[in-house]
């Protein structure tokens, strides 16, 4: 798994509260929709995409660590985190 989004406190204005499946798929693998919002939002998968996103104002989708209570649990528990990034 990457660790690029182990980062803590990631510079968001707002977390989403819908999960990835929840999403509606596009003709983009990496791009979903929703229907609440009415935006897409795209899955990054480096730090790189996550700041370019963010820079556009674009609704993004990322891994990171869940809130698990142990540290093995931490280790083999990921999550995908929805919403839209603080602008630079």
């Amino acid at each position: 798994m990457p660790d690029i989004f182990s980062i803590e406190n990631c510079p968001m204005d707002f977390y989403c509260s819908k999960t990835w499946d929840e999403l509606v798929d596009t003709n983009n693998a990496g791009i979903k929709f929703c229907h609440d919002c009415k935006k897409e939002v795209t899955f990054c998968n480096t730090m790189k995409e996550f700041e370019e996103n963010s820079k556009l104002g674009i609704c993004v989708a990322y891994l990171a660590f869940s809130h698990a209570e142990t540290e093995e649990m931490r280790n083999q528990k990921w999550e995908v985190t929805l919403g839209l990034p603080r602008r630079k």
